[in-house]
């Protein structure tokens, strides 16, 4: 198969992001792979004028879609039920990646990839995996996207992963009931598809850089998901559904004793601040 003969679908759903969705459409438009349609699902009620002149002024080279819900998951969803190609490339609206990322991509899947997983850094890595992601049977994760080893992997990680169409048509299309915070939508997507016996690979030249920006996204309001009802929801509905039930008993201990660990550290940075606070208050007063 020749190089870019396949039609690529590269869809963004975005979620109250302004500079960060300009410079994510910025990469997207200077992709070298062609055929590309650019698909965009923008939830966000008001944009910025800066924002909106950018997506205006690129109308010829993205495809606009406004729907009237706000979930990741429907949004992806939608995407690719308005998506043409035979590859459909999923990233979040806060990463920034070189010009032949999606080439990487296509790729691999030539190589008879059904679902490429990229890799993925962040602004707090500070250690590389060994090896790719992999979720046990345990319930516990190994390896990580931050891995510079292409291999094997049964998951995804959302805001870098593409998945071929057949694949699409063997396993369905995202779980809407994952709703909230975004949690657990994409382990479960892949972990489907590596249930129903389909190739997962990772490819660590397939990379992007994810700002996990805290202004906007559908984590735009919550400081601390592990006290947010949907991330237990989630954790929840993902464990009970592919778990057996000794598993899933142990886990939400696991997940408790995060919980428990964050409220710790939230009631700690409280504390500090008080402190703080009162000892501003005491240095005014004694200035007056």
């Amino acid at each position: 198969m020749e190089p870019n003969s396949l039609l690529v679908s590269l869809i963004i759903p975005t979620y109250q992001r302004e500079q960060e969705l300009i410079e994510t459409l910025q990469c997207a438009i200077r992709q070298t792979y062609k055929p590309l349609e650019i698909i965009l699902i923008d939830q966000t009620q008001h944009h910025s004028p800066n924002t909106l002149a950018f997506i205006q002024q690129h109308a010829d080279q993205i495809q606009y879609h406004r729907p009237e819900f706000a979930s990741l998951t429907k949004a992806r969803n939608l995407g690719i039920k308005l998506s043409k190609g035979e590859i459909l490339v999923f990233i979040d609206d806060d990463v920034t990646f070189s010009s032949d990322f999606i080439h990487h991509h296509v790729s691999r899947h030539q190589l008879g990839a059904d679902l490429v997983q990229g890799r993925v850094l962040e602004p707090n890595t500070k250690t590389i995996a060994k090896n790719p992601s992999w979720l046990h049977r345990t319930l516990k994760f190994s390896g990580s996207d931050t891995s510079e080893r292409s291999g094997p992997t049964n998951i995804v990680t959302g805001c870098n992963f593409s998945v071929s169409r057949a694949a699409i048509e063997k396993i369905g299309l995202f779980d809407e009931n994952f709703q909230g915070i975004a949690i657990r939508e994409d382990s479960d997507f892949g972990y489907r598809a590596y249930r129903a016996g389909l190739c997962i690979w990772f490819e660590p030249k397939a990379l992007v850089y994810h700002k996990r920006s805290t202004s906007g996204g559908v984590e735009a309001h919550q400081k601390t998901p592990y006290l947010d009802y949907w991330y237990f929801f989630c954790e929840s509905y993902f464990s009970r559904k592919h778990f057996s039930k000794w598993v899933v008993w142990r886990y939400r201990f696991r997940i408790l004793k995060r919980s428990l660990r964050a409220l710790w550290l939230l009631f700690l940075q409280a504390e500090k601040d008080a402190k703080k606070r009162l000892a501003d208050k005491d240095q005014d007063a004694t200035i007056e």
